[in-house]
C-alpha cells in the first residue's frame, strides 16, 4: 500500500502543470464567457424594457379613451 501512495505521489508530481500556465489558460476561455455574460445582461435589460414600454403606451391609450368618452358625454349626455 506504500508503495501505491508513492507511486500516486510520484506520478501527481510528474504530471503537475506550472501555475503561470494553467492561469493563463483560464484567463483565455473565461473571456469569451465574459462576453457572453454581458451580452446576456444587454439581452435582458432589453427584454425587460419591453413590457414597461408597452404599459406606458396602453396607459396612454387608456388616458386617450377615458378623454374621449368625457366629451362624448358632454357633448351627447344620457338620461336616465
Amino acid at each position: 500500500m506504500a508503495n501505491s501512495l508513492e507511486e500516486i505521489v510520484r506520478l501527481r508530481e510528474k504530471h503537475k502543470t506550472p501555475k503561470e500556465i494553467i492561469i493563463k489558460g483560464k484567463d483565455e476561455s473565461i473571456e469569451p464567457l465574459l462576453q457572453q455574460i454581458e451580452e446576456g445582461g444587454k439581452i435582458q435589460e432589453t427584454l425587460n424594457q419591453q413590457p414597461s414600454e408597452k404599459n406606458k403606451a396602453c396607459e396612454r391609450l387608456e388616458i386617450e379613451i377615458i378623454l374621449l368618452r368625457k366629451e362624448l358625454e358632454k357633448e351627447n349626455p344620457v338620461v336616465l
